[in-house]
């Protein structure tokens, strides 16, 4: 029993070392690092709400398994997917402050977020890719879009410039309101 106290004392030090060793190694990520990541997030809306949801989880088998891109964007990108494994919240908060340096309103969110739960053809066209919104064959497509965007010119402008954080924002939204 002696034996294990002191080697626990022992390896204490040698802990403290090896975590400080490690944090140490800790990629350091470029700003055109950060860019290409956001970009990522960006153009991929469920991986983003999924990350901003569980970022612990961002290395886990069966988050990688369940987003095949983002295992291969970590893959080509080690130096993130480090960072990511080593501080999953920073890359997350650093991605919605950046989001919210432009804000969209809460009105706006749960304007959107509303019309997309009651319409789930769209919601689920729009988790695949929300950049359609800002395509007029894909708005023109869709009558209760069009005639929604119309009511709601607000909602129709942030769709037009910032499609991806409109969509995020309203899945967020939709999540909120239904805890």
């Amino acid at each position: 029993m002696f034996v294990l106290a002191v080697a626990g004392i022992v390896a204490a030090p040698e802990l403290r070392a090896a975590k400080a060793a490690a944090k140490a190694e800790t990629a350091v990520i470029t700003p055109a690092e950060q860019n290409k990541f956001d970009k990522f997030l960006d153009d991929h809306p469920v991986i983003a709400d999924a990350l901003i949801q569980h970022p612990g989880k961002a290395d886990g088998k069966e988050f990688l398994k369940t987003h095949p891109a983002y295992a291969t964007f970590i893959a080509d990108h080690p130096k993130i997917a480090q960072d990511i494994k080593a501080h999953p919240r920073a890359f997350v908060e650093r991605f919605l402050k950046r989001e919210d340096s432009t804000p969209i309103t809460g009105e706006q969110a749960k304007l959107f977020g509303a019309f997309l739960g009651d319409h789930p053809k769209i919601e689920q066209e729009l988790s695949e890719d929300a950049s359609q919104l800002k395509e007029p064959k894909f708005v023109k497509g869709h009558p209760e879009l069009l005639e929604f965007l119309d009511k709601h010119p607000g909602v129709a402008g942030e769709a037009a410039a910032k499609p991806v954080r409109l969509f995020i924002r309203a899945e967020l939204a939709i999540n909120k309101s239904a805890e």
